[in-house]
């Protein structure tokens, strides 16, 4: 399997999220949490980064109920806040 390798610049108060699929796979009565539902949360969040993990932990929680985990749940934020100075930000994007 070849993966690509790509680079972006994170632009101030641009936040990167990256998480394991214990995220979207966990299951409850309703079924997988799933991009979707991660999705909207990520959205209620408007912008505001610096709750995002608890919020995404508490929705996790209230969809899975009492079911048992079957993988782990893990989840990373990076959040640029400024850029520094005398930086010019591009959109610039490369993928080898």
């Amino acid at each position: 399997m070849r993966l690509a390798v790509c680079r972006t610049e994170v632009r101030a108060g641009d936040m990167l999220l990256a998480y394991t699929d214990g995220v979207t796979d966990a299951t409850g009565p309703e079924g997988v949490f799933g991009e979707g539902r991660l999705l909207e949360v990520i959205g209620r969040s408007e912008g505001r980064w610096a709750g995002l993990l608890d919020q995404v932990m508490e929705a996790l929680a209230l969809h899975t109920a009492d079911a048992e985990r079957h993988d782990d749940v893990t989840l990373l934020a990076v959040s640029r806040l400024s850029a520094p100075s005398g930086s010019q930000e591009g959109g610039r994007h490369a993928c080898d």
